[in-house]
Formats: structure tokens, C-alpha cells, sequence
């Protein structure tokens, strides 16, 4: 028994395959495949673009959330020296203009030093009132 093996390329064949393959359904159904995978890609490229957007967001509040951590630790230490007696002194001096027991507050003489004409007025005005 010899069996004759068929050609795949012969024009019958290709006929039958064709019927067989390119159906009404086979055809919607590669068509609906092809469909359901541009979505995907296009949702896929979609998220890819979110994912980055929300990268850089966590990049950019990581780096405020340093400098905050920054400012709190400068605000701690500060707190920290708030009690302290030379805090205290600084803050009497400079705020409140106060000076020590043993110590003396000098001030320039504004006439010395080339004030304004109005304060040579006022001297002449004092001494031709006497």
C-alpha cells in the first residue's frame, strides 16, 4: 500500500484552506482579538504615563518632606534653647532694650557728628531765648 501524500501547495488545497480560515466568524473574530489588544496596549502605554506622573509627585514631596524635617529639627533646638538664661539675656536686650547693672548705654551725639541743619536751628532758638 503506497499512499500518495498531498501537496500542500496545490490550488485545491489552498481553496479548501481558505473557506476553512476566512469564515465570516473566524474573520470578526481576529478582528475583535486585534481590537481587544490595541486597548490593552493603549491602556497599558495609559498607566505607564500615570506611573511616571506619580513618580515624580513622590520625588517632589520626598524633597519637602526632607525640608520640613529640616525646619522641624531648627524649630526643636530652638524650643530647646528657649529656657535657657543667655536666650533670655539676648531677648532682653534686643527686644526689650535692657541693659545689665554694671553697664552703660552710649549714644551719638547727632550734633557732633554732622546732624541735620534743624538741630543747629534748635541750639540757636535755646540760646536766644535765654
Amino acid at each position: 500500500m503506497l499512499f500518495k501524500k498531498k501537496k500542500k501547495n496545490s490550488r485545491a488545497f489552498k481553496k479548501k484552506f481558505q473557506k476553512r480560515f476566512f469564515t465570516r466568524s473566524s474573520v470578526a473574530v481576529l478582528i475583535i482579538g486585534i481590537a481587544v489588544f490595541v486597548i490593552a496596549a493603549g491602556a497599558t502605554v495609559a498607566q505607564r504615563k500615570q506611573v511616571m506622573l506619580y513618580d515624580q509627585q513622590i520625588r517632589e514631596l520626598k524633597s519637602e518632606l526632607r525640608g520640613i524635617e529640616a525646619e522641624n529639627n531648627r524649630l526643636e533646638e530652638e524650643k530647646d534653647n528657649l529656657d535657657t538664661d543667655a536666650f533670655k539675656e539676648k531677648i532682653a536686650r534686643e527686644v526689650l532694650g535692657m541693659v545689665g547693672k554694671d553697664e552703660y548705654v552710649l549714644k551719638e551725639d547727632t550734633e557732633a557728628s554732622g546732624g541735620s541743619s534743624s538741630g543747629s536751628q534748635d541750639k540757636d532758638k535755646t540760646s536766644s531765648d535765654k
